[in-house]
């Protein structure tokens, strides 16, 4: 108890894992794992780094597992968006969650397709009266507050950094995967029931490349070379892998030498100047709180 004690000296109970709190995190916890990946994720095309990829066909169990806090932010994502879907139907919208797995098997893609979504009909207390019924395919996520009014269009995701660009690539794919010309992000503030419904058309540039992504991943994993590494710090900084591909720390040139004489007497004549400045300034305020007395 004496090591305890002296570990908790300004912390709460709860982050030193005592108290009832220490349950809850332990039930966190006990939610992280690793599964084998067989095939390309549709959503992990969108990660710009090949060699994430490739670590995740051949080495899944190098990945670090999420600290509890963030397996925390995982798990209230997932019931946000739960709670967001039954708040879309309680409204009205027409929603078809399929959650299948689709498998693309030429690229060795596979995917969690949310569903479809329609609200083309009328609803009244009788329930709904279908008009012309559209459906399209839709994905609903649940945006930090701070994210979420940056987000206007759904392209918006591809400058947001590597977490956020998976969401492109996991809908372009299952729109090709539905044979579809056009699906929404349904995006939800956190917190909030603050919605945007954002339209999403099938990008063939852009899906092609997630496609020639996965041809590269699959021959890699078979053939090999494995993927070099990627020199994008933001990227490594939320890699799970990053502990086993110990990215290089080197962040540029080194300093360079200047033995310049002339350059050297300047510097020098600068700093003696900046004393003399203080000194200056010292007399000077001194000198004008003599003349206000």
């Amino acid at each position: 108890m004496g090591a305890d004690t002296g570990e908790a000296v300004g912390r709460t109970t709860a982050e030193v894992g005592l108290g009832p709190e220490s349950r809850f995190r332990d039930y966190l916890a006990s939610l992280r794992s690793l599964h084998p990946v067989h095939a390309n994720r549709a959503s992990d095309l969108g990660f710009p780094c090949d060699r994430y990829n490739w670590y995740q066909r051949t080495q899944y169990q190098a990945a670090a597992l999420p600290d509890v806090r963030l397996q925390g932010i995982f798990e209230y994502g997932k019931d946000y968006e739960t709670a967001l879907l039954a708040r879309l139907r309680a409204a009205g919208y027409l929603i078809r969650s399929e959650q299948i797995t689709r498998e693309w098997k030429e690229y060795q893609i596979t995917g969690h397709p949310e569903g479809k979504i329609s609200w083309s009909g009328e609803f009244n207390k009788a329930g709904w009266m279908p008009m012309d019924m559209k459906w399209f395919p839709f994905e609903i996520k649940g945006i930090h507050t701070y994210y979420y009014d940056k987000i206007h269009t759904w392209r918006d995701f591809l400058t947001m950094g590597p977490i956020y660009a998976r969401y492109p690539a996991q809908i372009q794919m299952y729109l090709l995967l539905e044979n579809e010309e056009l699906g929404y992000f349904i995006i939800g503030r956190k917190g909030t029931y603050d919605v945007k419904f954002l339209p999403v058309e099938l990008d063939y540039e852009l899906a092609e490349s997630y496609l020639k992504k996965a041809e590269r991943i699959n021959r890699m994993v078979e053939h090999g070379p494995e993927p070099d590494r990627t020199d994008d710090r933001e990227v490594c900084a939320v890699c799970s892998f990053k502990l086993t591909c110990l990215p290089s720390e080197d962040h540029g040139p080194g300093a360079a030498v200047w033995d310049d004489d002339s350059l050297i007497a300047k510097l020098r004549r600068r700093e003696e100047l900046t004393t003399l400045s203080k000194e200056y300034d010292a007399l000077d305020k001194e000198i004008k709180a003599t003349k206000k007395k």
